[in-house]
């Protein structure tokens, strides 16, 4: 038998060129993709979000004692029309309580700080940056993987960043819900080398009872009627360095 050899055009050999180069363009998009989805880039929190959390951090008394402080509160945090809130309640050893209010309107530059001691209200206003702050994990943040949480197998993502600044020494580590960038802890350690001795500081932000949207407003960015503008008080500074500390955390550099 006489088997005749197989001629292809020069037509068919630039189609089958052509094809072979589209497959290996496919593939390494593939390649590409799969990459970037095992590597998640760092995140903003979703845009208009209510939860609560806990603030642990430690705190060096008079004659070198530390202790550990803790604050509680709930937030509101809404990029949308440019406003955060924070209710910090303290209770008392009679049992009594006082829930003081931060409440800060980019849009107009003012913040408001709200004291509610049992029934009897304070409202001071003071300024701020017209620049609403995002809470982002920053860029330089590095990617340390995917864990899962509970029962319902909650999917996080896990960043961390250190850096050395301006006499600063600082370590981060941010745990996020992986679909809706929503926050579930931060851990931080900042040695600050320009006092003598250096000192140091150490917390954990936990957060919990994350709600999507803001469904009352009133509970967090309702202002009296007669607020007006005054210096600072010491508790007013008190909650003003809490709600600092917390917001530093989402900031790349002192």
């Amino acid at each position: 038998m006489q088997t005749e050899a197989c001629v292809c055009s020069p037509l068919y050999q630039a189609m089958l060129a052509m094809a072979c180069r589209v497959v290996l363009a496919v593939v390494c998009l593939l390649l590409v993709v799969e990459i970037w989805a095992e590597e998640p880039q760092p995140c903003c929190w979703i845009n208009q979000m209510t939860g609560k959390f806990e603030l642990q951090q430690t705190e060096e008394l008079e004659g070198g004692t530390v202790v550990l402080e803790t604050t509680n509160a709930e937030f509101a945090y809404d990029k949308t029309f440019s406003c955060k809130a924070f209710i910090f309640t303290e209770t008392f050893a009679n049992g009594t309580q006082r829930v003081d209010r931060l409440v800060e309107f980019y849009n107009r530059g003012e913040a408001y700080y709200i004291e509610d001691n049992q029934g009897q209200q304070r409202c001071r206003r003071g300024r701020i940056p017209f620049q609403f702050q995002k809470n982002c994990v920053p860029e330089k943040a590095v990617y340390q993987g995917n864990v899962t949480l509970g029962d319902d197998a909650l999917s996080g993502n896990t960043w961390e960043l250190n850096f050395a600044q301006g006499g600063y020494v600082a370590n981060r580590t941010y745990l996020l819900a992986a679909d809706y960038c929503v926050p579930i802890t931060v851990n931080f350690v900042l040695m600050n080398f320009n006092t003598d001795p250096p000192e140091a500081n150490a917390g954990t932000i936990a957060y919990a009872d994350i709600e999507l949207g803001i469904c009352d407003r009133d509970k967090f960015f309702h202002i009296p009627d007669e607020c007006p503008q005054d210096i600072m008080t010491p508790f007013l500074e008190k909650i003003s360095k809490r709600r600092q500390l917390l917001e530093m955390q989402y900031e790349a550099f002192m």
